[in-house]
């Protein structure tokens, strides 16, 4: 990726959120950030593997999913049928810790 830049809400501030990951899977719709773009930023900020997946609907994260290794950065590009009501699920094995949710455009 070449540049990414996040988007803004109507006040013109960043939109993004820090969620908890644990053992039971948790989804968050990306329509509550307000703003939807085509590319999604997600950060592990913790020191345990995550597990996600995107849908356009309510989404249940499996240990079978996209693994997202401890403290890494993933730049997702949704596809275009997906600009509806964009959800991601996440989950870990074991233990817990905390994904962040920024969403923007790859230019």
């Amino acid at each position: 990726m070449s540049k990414f830049i996040l988007a803004v809400d109507a006040n013109n501030r960043t939109v993004g959120t820090t969620q908890s990951v644990s053992t039971t899977s948790a989804n968050y719709s990306l329509k509550d950030l307000g703003v939807l773009n085509d590319t999604i930023r997600i950060a592990n900020v913790g020191n345990i593997g995550l597990y996600y997946a995107i849908d356009d609907v309510a989404v249940t994260a499996t240990t079978n999913d996209i693994y997202l290794p401890p403290n890494s950065v993933e730049y997702i590009n949704t596809r275009s049928a997906m600009f509806g009501f964009r959800n991601i699920g996440f989950v870990t094995a074991s233990g817990t810790t905390s994904i962040n949710i920024t969403i923007g455009e790859e230019v």
